[in-house]
């Protein structure tokens, strides 16, 4: 299975980079982060025209994940379980045999910071979270700020699109 990850600094301005970087590459998954629209706003249209299924967790103006997969996802989590969040940075799904976990992991600022410590509880509740989604034979987290952790059982291979601006550069990981 392929995962790939992709910043891409508002969907709709690089809703074409997407649907033309999915034709070539062919990921089973795409995790997006940085959408800035709401769900209804999101385009769902030109990617399940190319065989995607979408699920996404959008937010007006700010953040936003979404998961786009080549097959049905079950289990799917929109936001960290357990969290009072009404930032949307985070979005989880099952697809096939591998436990996608999608993040947009803050930016803490300066220590003291109230964004400091926003993101401390943040990382506090995923923890909690990832404990309880270790039984899954497999897991692959992706997204922004996501420190760089091996695929369980080498689930998956992630590649990572470097930069939204101009056009994608990926990387793979393999785990």
């Amino acid at each position: 299975m392929i995962v790939a990850s992709w910043n891409v600094n508002s969907i709709r301005v690089r809703k074409d980079q997407v649907a033309d970087w999915l034709e070539t590459q062919a990921p089973d998954v795409l995790g997006l982060q940085e959408l800035k629209c709401r769900d209804e706003d999101f385009p769902a249209q030109d990617f399940q025209e190319r065989g995607y299924f979408c699920l996404a967790h959008g937010q007006s103006s700010y953040n936003g994940v979404a998961l786009l997969t080549r097959r049905p996802v079950s289990d799917a989590v929109r936001g960290i379980p357990g969290l009072d969040d009404p930032q949307a940075r985070a979005i989880a799904a099952t697809a096939g045999d591998t436990r996608v976990i999608n993040l947009y992991v803050p930016n803490g600022k300066e220590v003291g910071h109230d964004h400091y410590h926003y993101k401390l509880r943040w990382l506090a509740a995923l923890a909690e979270w990832l404990r309880g989604e270790a039984p899954h034979p497999a897991v692959s987290r992706v997204g922004g700020g996501v420190p760089r952790l091996s695929n369980r059982h080498g689930a998956a291979k992630t590649r990572t699109p470097l930069r939204s601006r101009p056009r994608p550069r990926p990387t793979c990981l393999t785990g």
